[in-house]
């Protein structure tokens, strides 16, 4: 469940999306997320021993966030063991390359997953998200790589 938890604030927090920088690429629509990865401070490699970390989602997990053309996204998750899909949405809008989520109130959001924004980027049908971490001894940044679908 943790594992979970992990993932889908992450993705919650690295998703989101409309227009890039690339016009002709549109967030609106549906994305499964395929990975995530932890790139480390100075510190953080030192006690990993190594600068970044990748972290597929696993096969028994299923990860999706749909963007809709009104502002509204919702992000869905579900795993073998707890098969029952826990959704969670709100708002986002797009400045650019910067995508900013709001997590509606009604999910009761901590503190740090109310609102975020972060980088995104499309090409093709791969979406990377990135969001810069600070401050953080031991994580500089996290992306999050998600697939239309």
């Amino acid at each position: 469940m943790q594992l979970l938890k992990t993932f889908s604030g992450a993705f919650a927090i690295v998703v989101a999306t409309a227009f890039t920088t690339c016009q002709s690429q549109t967030i609106v629509g549906k994305w499964k997320m395929i990975s995530s990865t932890s790139y480390f401070t100075a510190e953080g490699a030192a006690r990993q021993g190594k600068s970044f970390l990748t972290n597929p989602v696993p096969s028994t997990t299923s990860i999706s966030t749909e963007f809709k053309s009104d502002d509204a996204y919702t992000t869905t998750t579900s795993t073998a063991t707890n098969p029952t899909p826990n959704t969670i949405g709100g708002n986002w809008s797009l400045t650019g390359d910067r995508l900013t989520i709001t997590v509606d109130p009604k999910y009761k959001p901590s503190d740090e997953l109310k609102s975020s924004t972060i980088t995104i980027s499309i090409t093709g049908n791969t979406m990377i998200m990135t969001n810069n971490i600070i401050p953080n001894t031991m994580v500089s940044k996290m992306t999050t790589k998600a697939e239309r679908i």
